[in-house]
């Protein structure tokens, strides 16, 4: 999975967290609802849902980085560090397509300008 922007704020889905520390599903969420009752957030602000292959629906959470960071906190180092490490990889990958397709917009502008277009229109 990928970083996701949710409100604004590049985000970890709870089914990566599981996969990276080799935890169910089931039991991530629990820990999050936890960690989130503790902190006295409610937990809408980070749920979301996914369908299962059998069409059912199922409670995930999108949490930004403060958040993931104080769920691992409760983990082992070695799961702490595998979350962290796939935060940072998934983080600059995010940087470089950004940085990339901010390149490629920027050839095609002048592309189009030394062809005389003088407005670039966006649909």
């Amino acid at each position: 999975m990928e970083l996701q922007i949710v409100n604004g704020k590049q985000s970890m889905d709870s089914r990566d967290i599981a996969k990276l520390t080799g935890k169910n599903h089931a039991d991530v969420c629990r820990d999050i609802r936890s960690m989130l009752d503790g902190l006295e957030i409610g937990e809408s602000n980070f749920a979301s849902s996914y369908k299962t292959k059998q069409n059912k629906e199922v409670t995930c959470y999108k949490l930004p980085f403060r958040e993931t960071m104080i769920l691992l906190s409760g983990y082992s180092v070695e799961l702490r560090a595998k979350v962290v490490d796939r935060w940072l990889y998934l983080e600059k990958r995010y940087k470089t397509i950004r940085k990339d397709s901010a390149d490629t917009r920027k050839g095609l502008c002048a592309i189009w300008h030394d062809r005389g277009a003088t407005a670039i229109y966006h649909y």
